[in-house]
């Protein structure tokens, strides 16, 4: 694996610089670097982890995207929140084309 160079840039969250990568119509950003598995084409986002898309947004500790499919696999304090409400779980996955979530038990709060 190695650290994602292009696209890049620093996005200024709450008085605090983060790294982000732009994926598309995604961003996903982290404490850590992003990095990027050419081999598996994942790009990996720790501490902090968040994927935004159009109409939700996905934090979890770690969060791995997977460019093939379009899949975000969350681990460790997963929120999910999107125009409905809001999830919260321990993992799951969010199929980003479909604009689902997948999780074996989860807690919601509706806005």
């Amino acid at each position: 694996m190695v650290p994602l160079q292009q696209p890049k840039l620093l996005l200024l969250i709450g008085g605090i610089m983060a790294p982000v990568c732009i994926l598309s119509a995604l961003a996903l950003s982290s404490d850590q670097p992003v990095v990027y598995d050419h081999k598996t084409r994942t790009s990996i986002a720790e501490g902090n982890a968040e994927l935004l898309s159009d109409d939700a947004r996905l934090q979890a500790d770690r969060i791995c995207y997977v460019t093939e499919n379009a899949k975000g696999l969350a681990d460790g304090r997963v929120r999910l929140t999107h125009a409905l409400g809001r999830i919260a779980s321990n993992s799951g996955f969010y199929y980003v084309n479909d604009k689902t979530f997948a999780v074996d038990s989860f807690r919601m709060a509706a806005f």
